[in-house]
Parts: structure tokens; sequence; C-alpha cells
């Protein structure tokens, strides 16, 4: 974890980077987590479990504290580990954008099955989208249990 965050403040520092992890992380890991918190200024703790099924809870987290504490900002990247960023490519692409317009740039994948073997990084159980199509809307079936941090 040191050296990817010393070669992510290399370059991106310059930039004010925020690095938004989970809030679950005990005895050294969060001691370590801490120091460089308070050395660097650039951790964000968010309550959720830190894992690929909680992503999307973790993006709401990021877009709730940048609408809380960036209001003059230009721009804001959200990036994972083992994402390939071009800056150079980024940055040009930024700069053609309208700043008057919030907006969201992503991808999508259509037409793409959904994953239910166990063990699988992207599986998705079907109890998280059983549900009825009620005018044009998906009602959800409760399971949050299973995605959200348990209770203690």
């Amino acid at each position: 974890m040191k050296a990817a965050a010393i070669t992510v403040n290399a370059y991106w520092k310059p930039r004010h980077t925020i690095f938004v992890l989970g809030n679950e992380y005990r005895g050294q890991i969060r001691d370590d987590i801490r120091d460089e918190s308070q050395q660097n200024r650039d951790i964000l703790l968010v309550d959720i479990v830190d894992c690929y099924r909680n992503m999307t809870l973790k993006s709401a987290a990021i877009l709730q504290w940048i609408s809380a504490f960036c209001n003059s900002s230009r721009f804001f990247l959200q990036g994972d580990p083992d994402s390939i960023i071009f800056h150079q490519n980024t940055l040009d692409f930024l700069e053609k954008q309208d700043e008057a317009k919030a907006q969201i740039f992503g991808s999508c994948c259509f037409r793409a099955k959904v994953f239910r073997e166990r063990g699988s990084k992207w599986l998705v159980l079907c109890c998280w989208f059983v549900g009825v199509l009620l005018f044009g809307v998906l009602i959800l079936a409760n399971c949050k249990e299973q995605v959200m941090r348990p209770r203690v």
C-alpha cells in the first residue's frame, strides 16, 4: 500500500489527490492509515466495508463529500488501483468540456451477462435484483443486510 501511495503522490499530489478507504481496518494497517492521513491530509474514511460489492456505496460517499467540501474544484477523477489512467489524454479531454454543466463520464457495458457463479468477483446474487417491474420501475427485494456493514 505504501509503495502505491508514494507512486501516486509523486504525480497526482500536485492535483490534490484524496484516497478514499472503507473504515474497517484494524491494527497496524489502521495505524499506518492514521499516520498517512496526519502527514499528508489526503485520506477520506467512509463508513463502509471496502470491498468490490460496495463500490456503488463508495462512489456515492465520494460524490457526497465532493458536494460538501469541493465547491470550487473544476474536475474530479475517481479511479481504482487496477485502473490505468492516461493523464495527458484525460486532461486534454477535460479541458474541452463545458465547465458550466455538471457532468459525469464513464462507460457502460451493453448486453452484459449477469454473473451468478459463486466466488466470482462480479457475482450478482438473485436476491439483489429480485423484484417486480411496476410502471417501468424495478422494485428491488430488500437484501441490504448482505451488502451493508453488519451491525456490531
